[in-house]
C-alpha cells in the first residue's frame, strides 16, 4: 500500500494539473454513480421505512409520549 501513496505523491508531483484534475473526476464519479443507483432503488423502502417510524407507537410516537410525562412530572404533577 506504501507503494500506491508514493506512486500517487510522485503523479501529484509531477503531473499536469488538468490530467490529474480528469482522472479524479472519473474516479469521483466511479464512487458516485453506484451509490445514486443505490439510493434510487432503496428510495421506497426508505419512505416505507420512514413513515411506519413516525407514525408507530412501538418507535418515535412511544419517545414522544415518554417525553412528555417526564416533563409533565417535572412540573410537579403527574398525568
Amino acid at each position: 500500500m506504501h507503494v500506491v501513496y508514493i506512486l500517487a505523491v510522485v503523479l501529484g508531483a509531477v503531473g499536469a494539473a488538468e490530467v490529474i484534475w480528469g482522472f479524479l473526476d472519473i474516479m469521483l464519479a466511479a464512487i458516485l454513480i453506484p451509490n445514486v443507483i443505490a439510493i434510487l432503488l432503496l428510495s421506497k423502502k426508505v419512505k416505507a421505512l420512514t413513515i411506519e417510524f413516525f407514525t408507530s407507537d412501538q418507535y418515535y410516537l412511544k419517545d414522544q409520549k415518554e417525553k412528555k410525562r417526564k416533563k409533565a412530572a417535572r412540573a410537579g404533577y403527574d398525568s
